[in-house]
């Protein structure tokens, strides 16, 4: 840009002698149209440099974005005012019943001749007495998003079930669970409960701006804060023997998912460890997550955007 303008300089020099020599008074009408030639001249470098510069910038973000570590979901929030209007009288109150209801219909089916002792005798723990029961805690259930079991990287690691999950307790002693969701028309109901005591006791264990994830194929209870998930019962911590970062659950899920399938389909596989093949399926579309591959494909995207600049640049000489 320097040898331009002195080019321009050196021109309007020779053209004042020109007009000294011949008596024209047109250097005044040259030099403004120099000068207005060389600052349309610079906007259109500085055009070019500010292409080149949104062309790297690009090329870094396309490259970097499938290898951000997957995000746990945003803070669990207090449950929606339908949900907790139900929490605070009906659905206790309902449970109780049902509980009672299952509990009275044994008693009567054992009082019958011919029963069996023992056998239906009203404390089944699948029915359990809630009576003097109190919601201890109350957390909205989650479960591993399809792309996490499928080893991705990229996108939420979870996603909301629309349940939420209820602790029963009795004093300080927990005696089990309840949960409440929406049916498809929009109406808040009791989904289910049970004498789950392991999963009562979990559940009070989370905290409140942690996610709570039910993996219902294994029954296994995790906590999520952030990108640190924690076990929260033992057949979690079988899995996952304490807190990780939430990529070491997703191998292991993936892993898990993976030996599963081959199974399924009568291919011999590790259930467990996965052996160097399983790791090379869980993220075999991962490879930009490398970090020295990442670094010579963003070298060679500013490369390129620094080519095309000068390239545009001494095109542009050229042609002035």
């Amino acid at each position: 840009m320097d040898g331009d303008r002195a080019s321009l300089d050196v021109d309007r020099l020779r053209l004042a002698e020109i007009c000294d020599r011949y008596g024209i008074g047109g250097l005044g009408l040259f030099g403004s149209f120099a000068q207005r030639f060389w600052r349309k001249r610079r906007r259109f470098m500085r055009h070019d440099l500010a292409l080149a510069i949104a062309a790297a910038s690009i090329s870094w973000l396309a490259i970097l974005a499938p290898a951000v570590p997957a995000s746990a979901a945003s803070t669990p929030a207090p449950p929606p005012p339908d949900i907790q209007k139900m929490l605070d009288g009906p659905a206790l109150l309902e449970v109780q019943q049902l509980a009672k209801d299952a509990r009275d219909a044994d008693a009567t089916a054992a009082a019958q001749p011919g029963a069996v002792p023992g056998e239906n005798d009203g404390q089944n723990a699948q029915e359990p007495d809630f009576s003097g029961a109190r919601i201890a805690s109350v957390h909205e259930v989650f479960m591993f998003s399809l792309g996490f079991d499928a080893g991705r990287t990229s996108g939420d690691p979870i996603t909301a079930t629309g349940e939420w999950m209820a602790g029963l307790e009795r004093g300080s002693q927990p005696l089990g669970t309840m949960m409440v969701d929406k049916t498809a028309a929009g109406a808040v109901e009791v989904g289910g409960f049970n004498s789950d005591v392991d999963c009562a006791t979990a559940l009070r264990a989370v905290k409140p701006n942690e996610s709570f994830i039910l993996d219902e194929r294994t029954e296994e209870l995790f906590a999520l804060l952030g990108t640190t998930v924690r076990p929260l019962n033992a057949r979690a911590r079988a899995e996952l023997p304490s807190a990780a970062p939430i990529s070491t659950l997703r191998t292991l899920v993936a892993t898990r998912i993976a030996a599963g399938n081959k199974a399924d389909a009568g291919i011999d596989a590790p259930v467990s460890g996965g052996g160097p093949g399983a790791e090379a399926d869980a993220g075999s579309d991962h490879a930009l997550s490398n970090p020295i591959m990442l670094l010579g494909l963003g070298l060679a995207a500013s490369a390129g955007a620094a080519s095309l600049y000068l390239f545009r640049a001494r095109r542009g000489r050229a042609q002035g």
